[in-house]
C-alpha cells in the first residue's frame, strides 16, 4: 500500500472508521443542546430540602451519600433528579461554585463521570436504560455542568476538558461492556457532545482559546491507532462551531502527518522502509551497536520476522498517514462547497502553516498536496497563481536562509511540472524566476 493511496477507501487503521469520507455529512449543521426536562415541584421538594443543608456540611453522612450516588449511580432516578435539583436550584448551585475546594470531591465526581454509559452494576434497571435512551439524564448532566462553568471560571478549563475527553472515548471505542456500538448511536452521542461544547463557547467568550490548548494537549502521538478519529472530531469542531480555530488545528493536523511522512523512507530501487535514524539517537548509548555487532549471528527466522514486523509497521504508518490526508482534503472540499467565497481565505490560513511546517521541513514527500488540492478545487479564484508569485517572492528574497530559498525552488518546479490547471504564462514566469535565481 503506497503512503498516499489515490483511492481513499477504508484506510483507517483496523478499519476503527469506517465512514471517513462521509464523516462530516454525518453531523448537524448547527449543534444546539436540547432543553432539560424538568420534573414537577413536588417531585424534587424533599430532594431539595435533603440537599440544601447536606451541601453545607460536607463531613455530615447526607454529604458523603450524595458523593455516592455520583459515583455508584445505583438508584436511576434519584440520580437524574439529584442533577436537576443541583442545576435548578439557586443556593445550591451558589454553595458548590463559590466554595470549589470545599466541595472539590463532589464536583470531581461530576466531571469525571460518563452520562451516555450504563454501569456494569445496572445494565438490568429498565429505568436507568430508559433514562439514558432518551437523553434525559444526558440532558440533565450537561446542563448541570454548562451552569457550573459559566457560575465560576475556574471550572472552564475542567469542564471543557471533561467534555472533551467524552468525545475522544466515544470517537474510538467500537466496543462498551462487550456490545458493539452502531456508527448511527456513536454519531448521536456524540453529537450531545458537540453540542454541550459549542453551548459553552458562546456563552463564555474565552472557551475557544483554552479549547483549542486542550485539543493540542490531548493530540495523539503519531502511532496511535485512534489519531483518524480524533482528527476528526477536531475538523468538525473548526467546521461547525469554532471556525476561529482552524489556522490551530490545521497546523497540529499538519505537524502530525508530517511527523509520518518523513519517517517513511523511499530508497533509489523503490522500497519503503521506517527510518530509525531519530529512534536510535534517542536510545541509550550501546543499544544499537551491540544489536550491530550481533546481527551476523541472528537467525533466519528471526530475520524473517523482523522484516515481517517493519512491514506491518510500514503499513499501519501508511494508512495513517492516508488517513489524514483523506481528512485534510475532505475538509477543505466541505468548506469550498459549504461556502463558494471560502477558498482564498483558507488559502491564506494554510499558507502560514506551509511556510513554518512544510517548507522548513526536510524529505517531506505528500502532505504539499495539501496546498495543489486546495489550489485545483478553486482554479477560478487563481490561487495558483498566487501560490506561485509566494514562491516566487521567497525564492528572491536575498533576507532568508539559501535552504529555504532551495526548497521553495524545489516546491515551485514541482508544482508548475506536477499541477495540470497551471495556465502557461504562469509557468514562464516561474521559470524565469528560477533562471534567475539559479544564474
Amino acid at each position: 500500500m503506497s503512503p498516499l493511496d489515490p483511492a481513499f477507501t477504508d484506510v483507517t487503521p483496523n478499519k476503527a472508521s469506517r465512514y471517513a469520507s462521509q464523516f462530516f455529512d454525518a453531523f448537524p449543521r448547527r449543534f444546539e443542546l436540547p432543553p432539560f426536562e424538568t420534573p414537577p415541584r413536588e417531585e424534587l421538594k424533599q430532594i431539595i430540602e435533603f440537599i440544601e443543608p447536606s451541601v453545607k456540611d460536607p463531613s455530615s453522612l447526607s454529604y458523603r451519600s450524595i458523593i455516592e450516588c455520583v459515583r455508584v449511580r445505583d438508584d436511576a432516578m434519584m440520580f437524574y433528579r439529584l442533577l436537576i435539583v443541583m442545576r435548578i436550584n439557586g443556593p445550591i448551585l451558589h454553595e458548590l461554585t463559590t466554595s470549589p475546594k470545599k466541595h472539590g470531591q463532589l464536583l470531581h465526581a461530576i466531571f469525571r463521570l460518563d452520562p451516555m454509559i450504563i454501569p456494569i452494576r445496572l445494565q438490568g434497571n429498565e429505568a436507568y436504560g430508559s433514562l439514558v435512551e432518551s437523553y434525559k439524564l444526558t440532558d440533565a448532566y450537561f446542563h448541570l455542568v454548562i451552569a457550573i462553568i459559566t457560575s465560576n471560571s475556574t471550572f472552564l478549563i475542567p469542564g471543557l476538558t471533561a467534555f472533551w475527553k467524552l468525545i475522544v472515548f466515544h470517537s474510538s471505542k467500537m466496543e462498551i461492556q462487550g456490545e458493539i456500538i452502531k456508527d448511527s448511536i456513536k454519531t448521536k452521542r456524540l453529537a450531545y457532545v458537540h453540542a454541550a461544547i459549542a453551548h459553552v463557547l458562546r456563552l463564555v467568550p474565552t472557551a475557544t482559546v483554552e479549547l483549542q490548548s486542550i485539543i493540542a494537549s490531548n493530540f495523539p502521538f503519531r502511532s496511535a491507532a485512534n489519531i483518524a478519529n480524533y482528527v476528526q472530531q477536531a475538523l468538525l469542531v473548526v467546521q461547525r462551531y469554532a471556525p476561529l480555530l482552524e489556522s490551530e488545528i490545521l497546523g497540529l493536523v499538519v505537524d502530525k502527518a508530517l511527523e509520518m511522512d518523513v519517517e517513511i523512507k523511499i530508497k533509489d530501487d523503490g522500497d519503503v522502509e521506517i527510518d530509525h535514524e531519530k529512534i536510535n539517537r534517542q536510545s541509550e548509548d550501546g543499544i544499537f551497536e551491540m544489536d550491530l555487532e550481533n546481527s551476523a549471528e541472528t537467525p533466519l527466522a528471526e530475520k524473517e520476522a523482523t522484516k515481517e514486523a517493519t512491514e506491518r509497521k510500514i503499513d499501519d504508518m501508511a494508512e495513517r498517514l492516508d488517513s489524514l490526508m483523506l481528512l485534510l482534503f475532505k475538509h477543505i472540499e466541505t468548506r469550498i462547497q459549504n461556502d463558494q467565497t471560502a477558498a482564498p481565505p483558507l488559502f491564506r490560513t494554510i499558507i502560514p502553516i506551509f511556510e513554518s511546517i512544510i517548507l522548513t521541513t526536510y524529505r517531506s514527500k505528500y502532505v504539499q498536496f495539501v496546498v495543489l488540492y486546495l489550489c485545483g478545487l478553486a482554479q477560478e479564484d487563481d490561487l495558483y497563481r498566487e501560490f506561485s508569485s509566494y514562491l516566487v517572492e521567497v525564492i528572491l528574497d536575498p533576507s532568508r536562509s539559501t535552504v529555504i530559498r532551495q526548497s521553495a525552488a524545489c516546491y515551485l518546479a514541482s508544482f508548475i511540472s506536477r499541477a495540470i490547471y497551471v495556465c502557461p504564462e504562469t509557468s514562464c514566469e516561474a521559470v524565469s524566476a528560477l533562471l534567475r535565481w539559479a544564474e
